[in-house]
């Protein structure tokens, strides 16, 4: 219950499987005919991609200044700089915990679509 449906299709069909898409998502959309879900799916991989690239940089950045990155997490957590990857993937890295809590060939696969 923690997914996004991306879809893409007719209304019509749509509205038959949208209760299904209820039961493993937490919301679903369509995004208009045959496709749309798919590029819809390719702009979330952009940004989520460039957003941990960012997030990378920042803490290489912050170390190489001698910032606490610690503090400087939750001083930025508090203003627009706050992400998904910033809260939960933060941390993470400040362990070292570099495992990426997905299947990185299937990311791998949605990046090289969006290159097609």
């Amino acid at each position: 219950g923690q997914v996004v449906a991306m879809c893409g299709g007719d209304q019509e069909d749509f509205d038959k499987v949208l209760p299904l898409l209820e039961c493993y998502s937490k919301t679903a959309k369509l995004m208009g005919g045959a496709g749309k879900g798919q590029h819809t799916k390719a702009v979330n991989q952009i940004m989520i991609s460039t957003t941990m690239i960012g997030l990378s940089e920042a803490f290489i950045y912050s170390h190489k200044a001698g910032l606490d990155i610690e503090e400087m997490m939750d001083l930025l957590s508090g203003g627009a700089a706050n992400s998904f990857s910033l809260m939960k993937l933060g941390p993470r890295m400040l362990k070292r915990d570099f495992d990426p809590g997905f299947y990185v060939e299937h990311f791998c696969k949605d990046l090289s679509i969006i290159q097609d």
